[in-house]
């Protein structure tokens, strides 16, 4: 499953970078994002911070490609148990992710990506859904979303994230 989602970025953007360039329809950089967990993820985990590099290509019809890599870190939060206070791990993931972005107009966009995490949590990678929304303006990217991993803590959170694109 960890091998899925980096073969289809890698299969959606090499070509593209090459057929693109001329173009200037592709666009790199780095992002770093704020988050806040939700549901459970709230009970578990503080609000934490991530950063990362992501990439777009530009289709026809107001559609793009779109993929990052990151890392992102939520700091473990002490939960009473039966037992006594038990402190849990801070997650320490590595977001893969690939999806689709629609332009409505020339500087709005609206994405969806999938993908993968692992994290030091355990029980192995785990798929997630990433909806969002963003402004892009010379080069600056900006976008609110919200994540959602499917792993045994059903780990969520909205978060912003801050880009700049080449």
């Amino acid at each position: 499953m960890r091998l899925i989602p980096a073969g289809i970025v890698l299969l959606l953007v090499l070509p593209a970078v090459k057929a693109n360039a001329q173009l200037k329809g592709f666009g790199f950089g780095p992002y770093a994002e704020r988050v806040w967990t939700t549901g459970n993820s709230t009970d578990l985990y503080k609000n934490g911070f991530g950063g990362g590099f992501s990439a777009d290509i530009k289709l026809p019809a107001k559609l793009g490609l779109t993929g990052s890599a990151g890392f992102l870190h939520l700091g473990g939060r002490t939960v009473n148990t039966e037992n006594g206070p038990v402190r849990n791990k801070a997650i320490n993931a590595f977001p893969l992710r690939a999806g689709l972005k629609f332009r409505p107009l020339p500087l709005l966009y609206f994405k969806m990506e999938g993908g993968s995490v692992n994290s030091n949590g355990g029980g192995g990678p785990a798929f997630l859904l990433s909806p969002g929304i963003g402004v892009r303006v010379l080069g600056i990217d900006l976008q609110g979303k919200y994540e959602r991993w499917y792993d045994e803590a059903g780990t969520r959170f909205w978060a912003l994230r801050a880009g700049i694109n080449f």
